[in-house]
């Protein structure tokens, strides 16, 4: 690969398995614009000041969400790995029609300056901008009501009827409960007890 394309695509500081990835769809670009099923991610060298790390995402959300959605894609997940000198910090976005590598690359450009600004994260780490993936989560009302017929696996804060996880076909949504069908019932969930929520894949 030449040094231009290193440059390009700031390969420095990838693992292999990385490099071949983000080489995967440089290749893929090229013959598409459509947008990706994914996961796929691109990645960004970053190194913040040293010091203690903060170990909440609160703070992360209230600065990256309003940057995201201005530029018209919903923030998904927030993960973050910290590490001295290897850590990861992934977001996920996604919007109506699928996410493309170009934006995947457009938002990671913003939240990279952003960063450069707030430094909100502390030591090395990558940047990583991803699809959510065909098993996407589900954390807002509007999320579970766009993937309403959709396979679903749900885990509450605290048993309910001695049970906290469930999986079933996610049948209706809104502010104060989640309606999923099993093969055998229909289980009425407060939405406010929910923990985790997961789309599973069909194929």
């Amino acid at each position: 690969m030449a040094e231009s394309d290193k440059k390009a695509w700031n390969l420095s500081g990838l693992t292999t398995i990385q490099v071949i990835l983000v080489a995967y769809m440089r290749l893929a670009r090229n013959y598409t614009k459509a947008p990706f099923t994914g996961p796929f991610c691109y990645y960004r060298k970053k190194t913040g000041r040293t010091g203690q790390m903060r170990r909440d995402q609160t703070h992360l959300w209230e600065l990256f969400e309003p940057v995201v959605n201005g530029m018209g894609y919903d923030l998904i997940e927030i993960e973050h790995f910290p590490n001295p000198k290897h850590g990861v910090l992934r977001l996920y976005i996604d919007k109506e029609g699928g996410i493309t590598i170009d934006d995947c690359s457009d938002v990671s450009r913003q939240i990279s300056a952003l960063i450069d600004v707030e430094d909100p994260v502390r030591g090395q780490f990558n940047l990583e901008v991803s699809s959510p993936g065909m098993d996407r989560p589900l954390r807002k009302v509007k999320d579970f009501q766009r993937f309403c017929g959709s396979k679903v696996k749900l885990k509450t804060a605290m048993p309910l009827d001695g049970q906290r996880n469930f999986s079933g076909r996610l049948l209706e949504a809104d502010e104060e409960k989640v309606v999923i069908e099993t093969d055998t019932e229909e289980i009425t969930l407060p939405m406010a007890a929910i923990e985790k929520a997961r789309i599973v894949p069909e194929f």
